[in-house]
């Protein structure tokens, strides 16, 4: 027998089948002479139609009718259907598949309802069957097929009639997995079941065709995920790839859903491809987020992604599952939906979400396999990185410092992936046309780990380096030692094995402690620089309410986005946060104490830099000194060091005078290096201002910083500070000040 081409060619096989049945019924009705020949027929009842029903036998396979042409229809009905099932075995053997039989053998679908099937989706095929619906049904309105008219197409008798009424209930498959619909018009909420017209959509007609489309109402949210990565390709530790393909092995005997729990871009979507792969499964990705962000009800789109899966014999993966996870009535109501649809799903489902959840919050009865995708160590990230910059690198792999970058940035897979991309696109917008460089990927390193706080804290332009400071030997090596022990955790964390040692504490804590204007800020922005990290400052101001509770959610949030920035939080004035607990004598003292504690813990368990500024050191909770990995004094300089701090306070571009006395300076006033800082910058611009006035009467040349600026600007400054100038501290330059200050 020759078996079909095309699953078009197959529909159009059984649509000439019913063609047949639709042949046999107007034969039954004309000899039945339910069919009168009147003009305005369908558009009323007349008398001697009521009494031909009223009078005509109970099963309407045994009216009057010519026995012998419709015996040999039934005959040709038979022997089409006998031919239909051997062209459709021919073609399963070659290994054609066929979607109508296909859908039918998957769902346990009987014979009548693959025909009631056919019967919904011929008008979607060919108009002519609205033709011809509306006349075997008496009605030129009724173009649409009624539950009655199919059934009298495909029962035998009435007794048959009777019984596969079942088919049509909410619970059987058809109408279970939205393949079929039951409609009345006018709406009708009481109209009889066989009164009802059946109707299938647009989604499953295309389907029955073979046309692999996505259904157009799922397209903003649902796409197609790569199937084609097995799990040697994937990063992964050795303990989760193992599970990972145990999990495959059981999806093969009995489909699950299985939830994926950890940081976006730790490869959860990319595993579940690779399973799927494994299990010749296509897979659909469902963003929950934009789901639930669109017009449509989340029932429908569950409806309607459980019936494309279904179609496509395809896995499922909802991204961002957590959303749903509130405790809310409207996300208790999207879970209980959820459930509903997928609790006797036949293919598998994966459930991606950062925060881990007991299966019991979608229902008792929901069953769910977790596990768990850790953050890449430093070894996977550097794999990851090779494996991201094989083949763009250009040979010059070694040069990329991919080590470097492993160490510094936390990154997940996903990360990596779109910093080198985006240093890719960097480098082909070099008007040189430069092969991809370190600065490359360090810069979109820094773009990918910056974009979470951006909102949340300020970024510190890191302008000072080493040279820029000034500060004992004591403390300049221990703001060294800080650096080095980022740069060295490869080493110890990872090959003399502490990380295994660490379920917490594995990030770095600093404490510069010291009077205001010694430094602090500019060391928090020399290590940065020095890391090619992004700086944050946190403003306290923000976190800090008098509200129980929000100062911890604020922190919360700066925690977790920085969880994904790889940055240095760096905390001003942190004794307003990190200040000692106190004896509880009241519920202010208690919820005090309860954010100190709650702190403490985010900050143990933060994997990134913190360094924490203090006027006051001894303000300090004692749990979080023990938690300190560095602790860097900031003293207040002596007149040697003030003397290097005025020298380096003016940038070599700045015209200075002759007549400036720096070691006068630093010996006559006790000041921080931020004072003598802003005393420079207010000499330059009154000396820039003299100058811009006598220029054009041309009495003199003031192109330069003088003594006399300085110390003009020294003398406001003090007052700034509340301190008087005095004759004693400025001697000889007394006079200059007196007037101007």
């Amino acid at each position: 027998m020759q078996p079909f081409t095309s699953a078009a060619e197959y529909l159009l096989a059984e649509l000439m089948w019913l063609d047949l049945l639709l042949q046999r019924q107007v034969r039954r009705l004309r000899a039945a002479h339910v069919l009168v020949d009147d003009p305005y027929r369908g558009l009323y009842i007349p008398d001697a139609q009521v009494d031909r029903i009223l009078n005509a036998p109970r099963a309407p396979g045994h009216a009057t009718f010519d026995e012998q042409s419709t015996n040999a229809i039934t005959r040709a009905i038979e022997f089409a259907r006998s031919e239909l099932d051997e062209r459709i075995h021919a073609t399963r053997e070659g290994g054609m598949d066929l979607p109508l039989f296909t859908l039918g053998e998957r769902l346990r679908l009987s014979r009548l309802e693959l025909g009631v099937l056919l019967i919904a989706a011929a008008a979607e095929i060919d108009l002519k069957y609205e033709t011809l619906f509306g006349y075997v049904q008496n009605d030129v309105t009724r173009k649409r097929p009624t539950v009655d008219l199919a059934l009298k197409l495909l029962c035998d008798d009435f007794e048959h009639h009777l019984a596969r009424r079942v088919d049509f209930a909410a619970e059987a498959p058809l109408l279970a997995n939205r393949l079929l619909f039951l409609i009345s018009d006018p709406p009708d909420r009481d109209a009889s079941l066989l009164s009802r017209f059946i109707k299938t959509d647009l989604r499953v007609v295309e389907h029955l065709l073979g046309r692999p489309g996505l259904d157009s109402r799922l397209v903003p949210f649902v796409q197609r995920a790569d199937c084609d990565r097995s799990f040697d390709e994937l990063v992964f530790p050795e303990s989760l790839r193992l599970r990972l393909q145990r999990a495959s092995e059981s999806l093969l005997k009995q489909p699950a859903i299985l939830l994926f729990q950890g940081k976006n871009g730790v490869g959860r979507q990319s595993a579940a491809g690779a399973m799927c792969a494994r299990l010749k499964l296509p897979l659909l990705v469902v963003d929950v987020g934009q789901v639930l962000a669109s017009d449509t009800p989340w029932s429908t789109t569950v409806a309607l992604v459980r019936r494309e899966a279904m179609l496509r014999r395809s896995a499922l993966y909802f991204r961002d599952f957590e959303i749903l996870l509130g405790d809310d009535a409207a996300a208790v109501g999207k879970r209980r939906q959820f459930a509903n649809a997928f609790r006797t799903a036949d293919f598998p489902i994966f459930l991606g979400s950062e925060r881990s959840w007991h299966p019991s919050i979608c229902g008792e009865d929901l069953f769910l396999l977790t596990l768990t995708f850790p953050v890449p160590i430093y070894s996977e990230r550097l794999v990851l990185w090779e494996h991201a910059v094989n083949g763009i690198a250009n040979g010059n792999g070694d040069d990329l410092d991919l080590g470097g970058l492993a160490n510094k940035f936390t990154f997940s897979a996903g990360q990596i992936h779109h910093a080198v991309q985006t240093a890719r696109m960097s480098a082909h917008l070099d008007p040189e046309g430069a092969h991809l460089s370190r600065g490359d990927l360090q810069a979109a390193a820094c773009m990918e780990s910056s974009q979470p706080l951006q909102k949340l804290a300020r970024k510190i332009e890191m302008v000072f380096s080493w040279s820029d400071i000034v500060l004992p030997p004591r403390a300049l090596r221990q703001l060294q030692e800080v650096c080095l022990s980022v740069k060295h955790r490869p080493i110890v964390y990872g090959r003399w094995g502490f990380e295994k040692r660490l379920a917490l504490g594995r990030g770095l804590n600093a404490l510069f402690a010291g009077p205001s204007g010694t430094g602090k800020t500019m060391a928090a922005q020399i290590i940065a620089r020095e890391l090619a990290l992004d700086l944050y400052q946190i403003d306290l101001a923000a976190i800090v309410s008098k509200y129980i509770g929000e100062t911890e959610k604020n922190l919360n949030t700066i925690f977790k986005a920085a969880r994904y920035s790889n940055a240095i939080l760096f905390f001003d004035e942190a004794d307003a946060l990190f200040g000692k607990r106190s004896e509880t004598k009241d519920a202010h003292d208690r919820y005090a104490n309860i954010e100190v504690a709650y702190l403490l813990q985010k900050i143990e368990e933060y994997e990134g830099i913190v360094i924490l500024a203090t006027n006051l050191s001894n303000n300090i909770d004692d749990a979080f000194r023990r938690r300190l990995h560095h602790t860097v004094e900031f003293s207040f300089p002596d007149a040697q060091y003030r003397e290097r701090i005025w020298r380096g306070a003016f940038p070599s571009a700045t015209p200075l005078a002759d007549d400036i006395d720096f070691g006068f300076l630093a010996k006559q006033f006790e000041l921080s290096g931020g004072n003598i800082r802003n005393i420079a910058l207010a000499s330059a611009f009154l000396a820039a201002e003299e100058q811009s006035a006598a220029a054009p009467r041309a009495k003199r040349n003031r192109a330069a910083v003088t003594m006399e600026y300085i110390v003009v600007a020294t003398g406001r400054e003090l007052q700034k500070i509340g301190r008087l100038p005095a004759k004693a501290d400025f001697r000889e330059y007394y006079e200059l000040i007196r007037e101007r200050v």
